[in-house]
């Protein structure tokens, strides 16, 4: 994937850094890399280079569910895989926007392998942060006085899915298990306050500070 960039005809979304959440340039194309993922994933060919996201996203918890994203942000993180059969691959891939959906689909020889899929299995959980955690961060692009929630708390976990090739002879070519650390992510908060670029630490609640301007 070449780097995302305005000329080239990407928009402005929300990418992760830092453990939260900003506008940046080609914010949401992770949404394309989980679906090659999970393509990739079920065809049963080798996952070469794949990073989970940094923290729980709850709108993956549809479809194949936690433990089956891919993040990607050029130059710095990309998703590969291989085909290793002797066939070539043919990838195609449609847009809905009624249905605001993605689909790929591979075209290729059949080599006779199925592949199984258990989990996600969850492995040290921890609870969502309490509102005494929030971060309160100074945006000079918002109105004066204003407060602008940017990201929800949500609970961290590793997650593990195992995958198994077999080959056409019921033999097993890959068992590989994949892990997702999903670290806990604390509320961040943005307001914008006139007087003041610091950033202000755990303020209780919006109105406090909106009763001192």
């Amino acid at each position: 994937m070449p780097v995302a960039s305005a000329k080239d005809g990407y928009s402005e979304g929300l990418i992760i850094v830092g453990g939260q959440t900003i506008k940046g340039v080609g914010g949401g194309v992770c949404q394309v890399s989980t679906t090659l993922y999970q393509t990739a994933f079920w065809a049963g060919f080798p996952i070469v280079s794949r990073l989970e996201h940094g923290y729980w996203l709850s709108y993956y918890n549809d479809g194949e569910g936690p433990g089956m994203d891919a993040t990607i942000y050029s130059p710095i993180v990309d998703f590969k895989f291989i085909n290793n059969t002797p066939y070539h691959l043919l990838i195609e891939n449609y847009y809905s926007a009624e249905n605001e959906a993605l689909t790929f689909k591979f075209y290729s020889t059949s080599m006779g392998r199925t592949i199984e899929k258990d989990g996600p299995v969850f492995e040290n959980v921890t609870e969502v942060p309490g509102t005494d955690q929030d971060r309160w961060e100074y945006d000079p692009d918002l109105p004066e006085g204003t407060v602008e929630q940017i990201d929800w708390a949500t609970e961290g976990a590793d997650v593990y899915v195992t995958r198994r090739v077999i080959n056409a002879d019921g033999q097993v070519i890959e068992e590989r298990v994949f892990a997702s650390q999903t670290s806990l992510t604390p509320t961040p908060i943005i307001m914008a306050l006139a007087w003041s670029h610091t950033i202000i630490p755990k303020c209780p609640k919006a109105t406090d500070k909106l009763n001192e301007l």
